[in-house]
């Protein structure tokens, strides 16, 4: 068995003892209207079409992404029908240095928030690219509200329903496949 096959075989091993979520946090609630699940990438490598955020629209004068940008890319699974507009909002870190002190100051950096509408045509399965902007990391990243074919509408009941905290491994160079081990 040559080298090549050996790596392969350690590989496919490794991936069939990963959580079977793929490595990607799933929704903390069962009030989702479906899978839900989100994981981390730096801007650049294979991810080149990225929603922007509503607070973002505006900002013409930079159609791309500024150094050291974050984003999250968003899977929501239906059975119950397809969908048309999904609202999503997205809780980050700003960039900089993090010092994380234990007891009463511990509440030091504020988080940020974006919201973003992905509008599809009947699909069950949407996925989308948002684009946060320069952040440290994403926190979590919570399905608002849905919209379905027949028009029907589902709304989070709170902040906490249906949430998801993104898987915090980011590939080098945003692709997948430089994960080596």
């Amino acid at each position: 068995m040559g080298l090549g096959a050996v790596g392969g075989l350690l590989i496919a091993l490794l991936a069939a003892a990963q959580p079977l979520s793929g490595g990607v946090t799933k929704a903390a609630s069962t009030t989702c209207p479906g899978a839900f699940r989100a994981n981390q990438h730096e801007v650049g490598g294979a991810r080149t079409v990225w929603t922007v955020a509503r607070e973002d629209k505006n900002k013409k004068d930079k159609w791309w992404p500024a150094s050291g940008s974050m984003g999250v890319h968003v899977v929501l699974q239906t059975a119950r029908m397809p969908l048309q507009t999904l609202e999503i909002s997205v809780s980050y870190l700003p960039p900089g240095v993090r010092i994380t002190p234990a007891g009463p100051e511990a509440n030091g950096v504020q988080e940020l928030k974006k919201n973003y509408t992905l509008t599809v045509h009947d699909k069950v399965v949407v996925e989308g690219d948002l684009l946060v902007g320069p952040a440290s990391t994403v926190t979590r990243v919570h399905l608002v509200s849905a919209t379905f074919a027949d028009e029907s509408e589902w709304h989070a009941a709170s902040e906490d329903a249906c949430r998801v905290q993104p898987d915090r491994v980011i590939a080098v160079d945003g692709k997948e496949s430089s994960l080596k081990w």
